[in-house]
């Protein structure tokens, strides 16, 4: 969105799917790194393995959940892209369609 320009509807609900795109990149990472964590303590000591293997379960079925919804989010936007935003780019007084 260019300063001075009122944001509009679709110029909103762009910036809420590139906002949740971020947000789950980012907590996937979080998780990976939990997982990452939690293997290294299994292999420092056995003892701890009856509790972290649940969790590690856990947090890989949170994973596929997220990547899930990742994709749901993805395919918002890909839609966006091809149907809703093309118009906000033909409102902007600098937008020049590529040449093809």
């Amino acid at each position: 969105m260019k300063p001075g320009r009122p944001p509009t509807q679709r110029t909103h609900k762009r910036d809420h799917l590139e906002t949740a795109q971020i947000t789950l990149v980012s907590v996937l990472m979080d998780i990976d790194e939990l997982i990452l964590r939690n293997r290294q303590a299994m292999r420092r000591t056995g003892l701890v393995n009856d509790v972290l293997t649940p969790a590690i379960e856990r947090l890989d079925q949170l994973r596929k959940s997220i990547h899930s919804i990742q994709a749901d989010v993805q395919a918002a936007w890909s839609q966006g892209q091809e149907k809703d935003w093309i118009d906000d780019k033909q409102e902007d007084p600098h937008y020049v369609p590529l040449e093809e």
